[in-house]
């Protein structure tokens, strides 16, 4: 079972008391009372409009503006108090419009009332449900005042309202559910040559009980479920109208359903430049996805101690390499909005196309930037400037040859595991040569490695044996799965620092020369590194 965490605590309004469960519509249909001894109506008409109040937000947290929005795509239902039948069920529209024709409700007492359920129909943009907490599942609804259908049949402008403080949260987190599948849908391209028509999201189950102090919203594939909480209600912290929270847990969600995602999940933050190289791709790609579907780089996590906010299109200059978030969201936004200044940018159907394709087990930024450039050859070269912003070396070096560069004692040199030929850009073997004076000691070594880098060194020279070192700095040897020869029953995968995963080896030059260094991707790179990667060699002599 994955589970992703968002990576900061939001706020929004509690709701103190008011019942989740229903919410009496406003005038002029207030609540009457009904007589039970009369029949309903036989032929009724009930029609009106159904709204949520929305909460605004900019950088600086909620403005304390509310807008009216419509509840679209949503299950309505008719209910006589007679039995707490459900007499009919409309979909409502865009406009939150709905209309309920030729009802007969004379073989029970009078009385009815609306029922809009936080429900988006089954043929919606993004078919979904809000229930209350992952143990009861309760659905939450909305309630309409009492009507009595023994003095009328006809009830017109029966509109009602979700309360920010109340149920409307529900409705906010549903039409996002809707806004991101409507955009997935625009795309026209769907996983494995699907008809546009059939580009709909599953059935997705959202978890809403701001009172839960569960730490952190969250997105769990087994089964699809997004829990949107927040901090709970001891930081005053809720989730439900931060809505660039619950777009980032839908960009879990599509991952695993349109794509594939291998992340091993758990706590991380925006500004760690050592991630599993898995979970950067993961996290980097839901807060694009987010931003991608508002139209808006602006990443905002309202709490009510200050909250926070990310502007992903101008993010700091230490957020850089595959293993950072925040360095995957901006290359992938980017290079969405690429050549907007001639009005023809790159959009995000390209993106898209290549994310759909990604294959475990290297669910990675790398993946990702292999699958767009082989798709779109004319925009490599943009996309290239785009990654080396951030210090994503996905290139070969200046010099692939047998003998690439020399190195001289006591420097270093700068290298990329990728190359463009001979089998692909994940299998590059660098050789560096230098010269050695007889009787002298040297060590050469990886150091500062970046972007998943873990080296392997293969020393070859006159006067001795080749030596081979797949030594790590940590003293332990990882397999694919992370689990490594010191703690044998451990799976924690390691982090891609600048030195953990580096190698050296030390030697004695019998006679003096050119010796050799072969510097490849260790063949027991945990899944936690890239398939790639940028590196320092150094060569020392006491």
């Amino acid at each position: 079972m994955n589970r992703f965490f968002s990576f900061i605590l939001i706020f929004s309004s509690l709701l103190f008391g008011c019942d989740l469960l229903s919410k009496e519509s406003d005038p002029p249909h207030t609540a009457v009372p009904i007589t039970p001894t009369k029949p309903g109506a036989s032929d009724m008409t009930v029609s009106g409009n159904i709204f949520y109040e929305d909460k605004i937000y900019d950088q600086d947290g909620f403005t304390r503006q509310i807008v009216f929005l419509p509840i679209r795509q949503a299950v309505v239902n008719l209910i006589a108090i007679d039995g707490q039948v459900v007499i009919a069920s409309v979909t409502s529209g865009e406009d939150g419009a709905y209309e309920f024709k030729n009802i007969n409700n004379a073989s029970r007492n009078s009385g009815i009332y609306v029922q809009v359920m936080a429900k988006n129909a089954q043929n919606s943009t993004s078919p979904a449900q809000v229930l209350n907490n992952e143990s009861q599942k309760i659905p939450l609804f909305l309630k309409g005042a009492d009507l009595d259908d023994s003095t009328s049949n006809n009830f017109s402008a029966v509109n009602i309202t979700a309360p920010a403080n109340g149920i409307g949260g529900a409705f906010n987190i549903l039409d996002l559910f809707l806004r991101a599948g409507a955009f997935i849908k625009k795309t026209g391209l769907c996983p494995n040559n699907l008809p546009t028509t059939q580009c709909v999201s599953p059935f997705l189950t959202a978890y809403w009980e701001p009172k839960n102090n569960a730490q952190g919203s969250s997105y769990d594939s087994n089964p699809d479920a997004i829990t949107i909480t927040g901090g709970g209600a001891s930081q005053a912290d809720t989730d439900e109208y931060d809505d660039t929270i619950i777009l980032h847990e839908y960009g879990h969600f599509i991952a695993t359903r349109f794509s594939e995602d291998n992340s091993p999940g758990g706590p991380h933050t925006f500004t760690e430049n050592t991630q599993d190289s898995r979970l950067s791709w993961s996290e980097g790609w839901a807060t694009f996805f987010g931003s991608a579907v508002l139209g808006s780089p602006l990443y905002v996590d309202t709490a009510a101690g200050g909250g926070f906010s990310l502007n992903i299109e101008a993010v700091a200059s230490s957020q850089i390499y595959t293993t950072n978030e925040v360095a995957v969201a901006r290359v992938l936004w980017r290079t969405m909005k690429a050549n907007a200044s001639s009005n023809n940018p790159i959009g995000f159907p390209p993106i898209w196309n290549a994310f759909a394709k990604i294959v475990s087990p290297y669910t990675t930024m790398e993946q990702l930037a292999e699958l767009f450039m082989g798709q779109n050859p004319s925009e490599k070269n943009l996309f290239q400037t785009v990654l080396q912003e951030r210090k994503i070396e996905l290139f070969p070096d200046s010099k692939e040859a047998d003998e690439e560069t020399s190195l001289i004692e006591n420097s270093f040199s700068h290298h990329t595991l990728y190359r463009e030929e001979m089998g692909g850009p994940y299998n590059d073997e660098d050789v560096i040569t230098f010269s050695v004076n007889a009787g002298q000691s040297y060590t050469v070594k990886t150091e500062n490695l970046t972007n998943g880098a873990d080296t392997v060194l293969t020393l070859e020279g006159s006067g001795f044996a080749i030596r081979t070192n797949e030594d790590n700095a940590s003293g332990m040897f990882y397999t694919l799965d992370c689990s490594n020869t010191a703690q044998s029953t451990s799976t924690q995968c390691p982090k891609n620092n600048a030195t953990l995963l580096a190698s050296k080896i030390s030697f004695q030059a019998t006679m003096g020369g050119t010796q050799r260094v072969k510097v490849k991707r260790s063949s027991a790179a945990p899944l936690s590194t890239g398939r790639a990667g940028s590196y320092d060699i150094r060569l020392t002599s006491p």
